[in-house]
């Protein structure tokens, strides 16, 4: 398990418009001492896809990521269980 309350942190729920894989927000998340940021990874039934990019910027400049998946609970609460276990496999969020 991800510890996430060591320093500063961040959530980002929605990745798709994050700018920090290309250095946007990148210089925002170190001018304000970011150390851990949690990536929304899933919406219900919908792993979101293309977050490799993002997760690896973060590691690289030494920002802790975790992740959390939007589950509704009000359809299939184990289907969605099952998406956010998925996403978790697909970006080995931090585990140390």
């Amino acid at each position: 398990m991800t510890d996430l309350k060591i320093g500063k942190g961040v959530y980002v729920w929605q990745p798709g418009r994050s700018k920090v894989a290309t250095g946007g927000d990148r210089s925002r998340f170190e001018m304000a001492g970011v150390q851990t940021a949690a990536i929304k990874i899933c919406d219900g039934f919908k792993v979101l896809g293309g977050l490799e990019l993002l997760f690896q910027t973060l590691r690289n400049h030494g920002i802790k990521v975790g992740a959390w998946g939007y589950s509704y609970l009000n359809r299939a609460p184990l289907q969605e269980a099952h998406v956010i276990a998925d996403a978790c496999h697909r970006y080995t969020p931090t585990s140390t």
